[in-house]
């Protein structure tokens, strides 16, 4: 069971720009959970698929039997600060999102994700914890490649090493299922999800979501990505959950279409070119470490990118906690003169 830091479900943060006074004991917890923990936070928004373009790869068998395509393609725009605000006053209880946003009272479940998502959940009484699972190499091996590349302490696999159209999964994995901010190497947890993505082992992906709902609010002082901005935004305009007028839209992402993928092959293309000039002496994986160099270079762009974007979004805050004061000033100072 996960726990957070708050027993009760409050509404004390969507007025952040407001000073800790103004809150009861419990609201002040709630204060502090936002801006300790979620207000700088990166948000990793959800790229949406264009199937359409990828007609003639192997995504459509992949997906054909998932019914995820609107977990895939139909979502909302996120809106930075109400995301957090809405991690910031939550609870879990058992299978069970217990939500105060805005004067809303709400609870979020596996089976209310599966009605919003239009999925078919499968009958699986406990699903896999993915994180918590150990499988042999050889088992991802049979989906994954011959040639994958494990990390020295086996703990881990190269998405490098991965075929172009593997990558393409992959990201469409990292983007929408399994949000992750580093897409250099996953875990073997991850990699067999992957795995069961290949070979059509059944997942209860609203339960999957459920669990990673549950661990970024039970969060830790190193948890610093915040996980399905998108799905999150969908859930609160459903509950009647609407931006302020000024509040700020986050940048949509690019769509993940057949471009990505001629962009994943021509990379492929590049890395061996390099691997062929290499000298009788050098290593096997350099290829492989020019890869992960590449992604990490990528992973740190979309990061900075973030960071502008949260940067820019907190200044327009205490520019309307700024403006807010100022007028409250003015009309004290009316009310003074007559």
């Amino acid at each position: 069971m996960y726990l957070s830091k708050t027993s009760t479900p409050v509404d004390g943060v969507h007025s952040v720009s407001a000073p800790q006074a103004a809150f009861s004991i419990v609201e002040i917890e709630c204060y502090r959970t936002y801006t300790n923990y979620f207000r700088d936070a990166s948000l990793l928004v959800e790229r949406a698929v264009d199937q359409s373009s990828l007609l003639n790869t192997n995504v459509p068998i992949w997906f054909a039997t998932k019914h995820w395509n609107f977990l895939l393609s139909n979502l909302e725009d996120a809106y930075e600060n109400l995301v957090k605000v809405f991690y910031a006053n939550v609870t879990i209880e058992g299978k069970e999102i217990r939500c105060w946003v805005k004067g809303k009272r709400f609870s979020v479940t596996p089976v209310y994700l599966a009605d919003i998502l239009q999925i078919k959940r499968p009958i699986l009484p406990i699903p896999p914890v993915y994180d918590e699972l150990n499988p042999d190499q050889e088992v991802l091996r049979e989906a994954l490649g011959p040639n994958l590349e494990f990390s020295s302490n086996g703990k881990s696999i190269s998405v490098a090493a991965l075929s172009p159209k593997l990558r393409l999964l992959t990201m469409i994995m990292f983007s929408n299922l399994y949000l992750l901010s580093s897409t250099g190497y996953m875990n073997l947890g991850r990699a067999l999800f992957l795995h069961d993505l290949i070979i059509d082992v059944e997942i209860n992906v609203c339960s999957y979501i459920f669990h990673i709902f549950a661990k970024t609010i039970d969060w830790t002082a190193s948890r610093n990505c915040i996980p399905f901005c998108r799905l999150i935004s969908r859930i609160l305009k459903l509950k009647g959950v609407h931006p302020l007028e000024n509040e700020r839209l986050y940048p949509r992402p690019s769509l993940i279409n057949i471009r990505t993928l001629h962009a994943s092959m021509s990379h492929t293309k590049k890395s061996t070119k390099h691997e062929s000039h290499a000298t009788p002496g050098s290593s096997s994986s350099t290829a492989h470490v020019y890869d992960e160099q590449f992604d990490n270079i990528i992973a740190t762009l979309q990061e900075i990118t973030t960071r502008i974007s949260g940067l820019a979004s907190i200044m327009h805050s205490q520019h309307i906690r700024f403006d807010t004061k100022f007028t409250s000033l003015q009309t004290q100072l009316d009310q003074i003169q007559r």
